[in-house]
């Protein structure tokens, strides 16, 4: 059994996403406005029909996956091997904390070399190839032809992605870091995966901002977008309608911009 979708999503915003402090494993819950971004987007990740629905265990996550699974009945199973790489003593640290505690870090990711996250915590390769092998597992254990979606975290996301496209651990600056909330599209094909979509979002009402996400998986201050783009009117300010019936809810392409 494989199966031949996977949707990989990552948690909606926490308070220490808005202040850039780095979560790592650390357990940190849903703000008001993550939970407002799974509830717009989880309608739309419904329109895949997912057969299994599993997630990193950690609450971030869990809260993300259960407002799906509500949604489409499908019960959550959560997977440690998908948390976020481990920050070890970083855990609520910020970039320049960091930086001034580690130096050869910032250095690090410059040149766009792995670097263990304090003595304790993992390197971004070991805590890609959790996440890749959590994942390999899991698609091969739901029915054929049928979808998988999978919660997790931004940067141990983004560097599977990378690995399960056969592709080593410095090409995943080839990659913007994934939005909070944005969703990844793949295909399981033999040794490699082949990438279908990539930090698909929709854009959230007011207030808007730019949302970064730095190398080490922490999550950066978002930016602030300028005002003309604030004037905007936002696409998503009325929640989604949702027909109970599988497969009667929204195409994904239909209400997201490509």
């Amino acid at each position: 059994m494989t199966a031949s979708t996977v949707v990989l999503w990552r948690h909606g915003q926490t308070d220490w996403n808005a202040t850039g402090r780095y979560q790592g494993q650390g357990d940190v819950p849903l703000n008001d406005a993550g939970l407002a971004q799974a509830r717009t987007v989880a309608p739309v990740l419904a329109a895949y029909c997912p057969a299994r629905i599993v997630s990193s265990d950690l609450s971030r996550a869990l809260q993300t996956a259960e407002i799906l699974g509500e949604l489409t009945g499908v019960r959550v199973e959560p997977m440690p091997g998908l948390q976020e790489i481990n920050v070890g003593t970083w855990v609520g640290l910020t970039n320049e904390e960091v930086f001034e505690l580690s130096p050869d870090f910032k250095q690090a990711l410059r040149e766009g070399r792995d670097f263990r996250r304090s003595d304790t915590g993992e390197t971004g390769s070991e805590a890609g190839s959790r996440v890749a092998t959590t994942l390999l597992d899991a698609a091969e254990a739901t029915p054929d032809g049928e979808t998988l979606l999978a919660v997790g975290h931004g940067f141990s996301l983004r560097v599977a992605i990378t690995l399960l496209m056969g592709l080593d651990f410095a090409h995943n600056r080839l990659f913007s870091g994934l939005w909070n909330c944005a969703w990844t599209v793949m295909q399981p094909a033999g040794d490699h995966w082949r990438l279908q979509a990539y930090n698909h979002h929709i854009p959230t009402w007011a207030p808007r901002s730019e949302p970064t996400t730095s190398a080490d998986g922490s999550g950066r201050r978002p930016r602030a977008v300028s005002a003309r783009c604030q004037a905007w009117p936002s696409r998503t300010s009325e929640p989604i309608p949702v027909r109970a019936a599988r497969g009667g809810y929204p195409s994904p392409t239909s209400v997201v911009p490509s």
